[in-house]
Parts: C-alpha cells; structure tokens; sequence
C-alpha cells in the first residue's frame, strides 16, 4: 500500500490498521531510546519541537507513517499508539530527531479517571510525553494485562489512568500530560505540557 507523505487533513488511518501499527510503533521506536536521553525543549532549536496548540497528531512510524489519527480509531484499553504532532497548516511535523517530541495516545474507561484528567482527555483519550522522567529513554513497553506504559530502561511503569502516575521503578515523576480536544473528529493539542518533558536534573 503507498503511503503519502503528507495525507489530506481529512483522512484518517483505519482502526484496524492503527491497532496493528500501535505494536509495531513502540517497537520500531526503540531504535531513538538512546539518542532521545536528553533535556526535551531546551533551547531554540528544539523549542520549534514541541506541540503547539491546535496541532493534529500522525503515526510514528512505518508503514503507516505520518497519517492522521482521529477520535474514532482508538480503542478503549487498546495499546497506545506511538505519535508526533504535526501543524495543519503547513503540515510541519514536530521532529527532534529523538524522543523529546514523541507522544503516546492511548484510550481508556472514562469512568475510571478523575473529574481533573478528564478536563484534559477527550472521551478518555489521553495523551502523554513518550519520554521517560528517569533517564529519557523511551517508554516503549505496554504492560497489555495491567494496562500501563513501561519504560524498558530501567523498569519504571506508570498508570495511565492515575495520570501517567509512577507506579513501580525509579521514574522521579510522572509522565507529563498533553491536553487534548476534539474537532470534526480529529484530535488536536489544546495546550502546553503540563511539565518538563523528560529528565530533569539540577
């Protein structure tokens, strides 16, 4: 199948097709767990990395690179997908060549997260910065029996429903969140991180 490079900003992958890239993703991702061990956003050059309110959200990696997500195709408790955000407008993709700017989306029960996560989901999609709190490696692993993202670096696990909460290792804090909104079906960046991206030291 040919994949554009840049799809119509209507088009959206197909459930089934996302749902078979979500483990392929975080697998081919693997290869930026070192290279992404870094400060995320520090300085000018990365600043233009990060999502800026209104972006949609594309698939990380092949074959589906690049093509859109939409509310619709995330399945509750499904793995998450493994994606950048990219500008609408001119269809810029916020790329740091590491994993600063790589965000997981995932979709869980409404019903089992807090009144305040909500404010930031959209119909229990969440999405959360891909990059570890420890070390900066990538947090790749999905825990498919206890629903939650695992960093393979060093073990550290944290839920998505307690707000990307550390729930086991040596991650000092959570994954931080991206708020989330919704038009015409498409999944859009409503605002900034709600922390630092990645390893914090000092």
């Amino acid at each position: 199948m040919n994949i554009e490079t840049r799809p119509s900003r209507s088009a959206c992958i197909k459930r089934r097709e996302l749902l078979k890239c979500a483990g392929g993703c975080l697998g081919t991702a693997a290869l930026f767990s070192v290279a992404g061990r870094l400060n995320a956003f520090s300085g000018e050059k990365n600043a233009v990395a990060a999502p800026q309110v209104g972006d949609v959200f594309v698939v990380y990696a092949a074959p589906q690179t690049h093509n859109p997500v939409c509310l619709k195709d995330l399945v509750i408790d499904a793995p998450p997908v493994l994606v950048r955000a990219r500008d609408p407008v001119s269809g810029i993709v916020r790329d740091d060549n590491g994993n600063a700017s790589l965000i997981l989306l995932v979709r869980v029960n409404p019903k089992k997260i807090t009144p305040e996560l909500r404010e930031s989901s959209v119909q229990g999609v969440l999405a959360y910065s891909a990059m570890c709190t420890h070390l900066g490696c990538l947090v790749e692993n999905w825990d498919a029996e206890k629903k939650r993202f695992q960093c393979p670096c060093h073990k550290s696990a944290f839920d998505p429903v307690q707000g990307a909460k550390v729930v086991f290792g040596p991650a000092p804090r959570p994954l931080p969140l991206l708020p989330l909104r919704v038009e015409k079906g498409m999944l859009k960046v409503a605002g900034e991180f709600s922390s630092h991206v990645g390893a914090q030291h000092g």
